[in-house]
């Protein structure tokens, strides 16, 4: 998460981006449809979707869209777009609420400011003065004796990758494969519009 939230991961909210960058799973509609060349470009709205996959995550152990990592980007804008997000029965209507809003689709109607989350219902109950402020108490603090992470996924990183450059080199070269073949995808086939919002009703 903390790779994620990086200065240089973030699109800044006075700025158009067009590049295809992020871990799949957690980028927003947009950023496909701007590979696609569907649209133009995506601002900050698209770190809004990510929040909300996160939070979905954390509450449920898993992403609110599940697809293979073979995946076209059509498919997934599909998926996102046909399908509904499966919530548990047992959820508040303030926590749903919250999440279809951080996690529509159509740009235009997502949270897309703090001032927003803040109004929120769910998030009533939150300090954020003590927050920004850093005098709120942690609900959770990570062992520092212990693993916070997958010791067996670390372990594979370490046997299959030589070393940290050449996993650079090898992401970059991957990130840079990925977004040329999207962009044949592109030229060759159509996918439809993204925003009809079947998983936010």
């Amino acid at each position: 998460l903390a790779t994620q939230l990086e200065p240089n991961n973030l699109a800044t909210s006075y700025s158009v981006c067009h590049s295809v960058s992020g871990t799949r799973p957690y980028m927003a509609p947009e950023v496909y449809a701007c590979a696609l060349g569907l649209i133009d470009g995506y601002d900050s709205k698209v770190d809004w979707w990510s929040l909300g996959v996160t939070f979905y995550e954390m509450m449920r152990g898993r992403t609110p869209y599940e697809f293979s990592p073979q995946a076209t980007a059509e498919q997934v804008l599909l998926l996102i777009s046909e399908s509904f997000i499966p919530f548990p029965a047992h959820w508040p209507t303030d926590l749903l609420s919250f999440l279809r809003l951080l996690l529509y689709p159509a740009p235009e109607r997502r949270i897309d400011s703090l001032a927003t989350l803040k109004r929120h219902p769910y998030v009533s109950r939150i300090d954020f003065a003590a927050v920004l402020a850093k005098r709120a108490a942690p609900v959770f603090v990570p062992c520092k004796e212990g693993f916070n992470c997958d010791p067996m996924y670390e372990l594979e990183e370490r046997i299959i990758v030589s070393t940290p450059i050449h996993r650079r080199r090898q992401n970059k070269r991957r990130c840079e494969e990925e977004t040329d073949a999207l962009r044949e995808i592109s030229q060759v086939s159509g996918v439809c519009s993204v925003g009809s919002g079947k998983g936010c009703p």
